[in-house]
């Protein structure tokens, strides 16, 4: 019988904190590591990364259209089209924006499988425009 492997996908946390045994920069291990990279995606502009121009996504952009049901909807395509082309641990079930008007802000939600995990991911955002 083979064993499964005890961590799949590795990364640093972004936050930079210290483990407190090691005293290095702690590690995201598997859905946090893959839900960590999909934030990260989420908020890369195009040209925004050295050497890979058409890495990214308009998301950033788009939030600064107005706060309503069809920018919401052009948030979910963009939202996929980014996951499908640049996460190929991720497949993606559903993408979900909610406009919330008194916040100037959209409240998302990625429902996804990672490759190698069994078991429905969710992961829950707040896109708001910082200026």
């Amino acid at each position: 019988m083979l064993k499964q492997p005890t961590t799949i996908y590795k990364d640093f946390d972004l936050s930079f904190t210290k483990n407190p045994n090691t005293k290095d920069i702690a590690r995201r291990v598997d859905v946090q590591a893959v839900k960590q990279s999909l934030k990260s995606l989420m908020l890369t502009q195009y040209y925004e990364k050295p050497f890979k121009p058409q890495y990214g996504s308009p998301i950033r952009g788009l939030l600064f259209e107005p706060v309503d049901i069809a920018t919401g909807t052009s948030l979910a395509t963009e939202i996929k089209r980014a996951i499908v082309n640049f996460e190929p641990r991720v497949v993606v079930e559903d993408v979900e924006v909610y406009p919330n008007q008194n916040e100037n802000a959209f409240s998302c939600k990625i429902f996804f499988y990672v490759r190698g995990v069994r078991d429905l991911q969710e992961l829950g955002i707040v896109l708001e425009r910082l200026r």
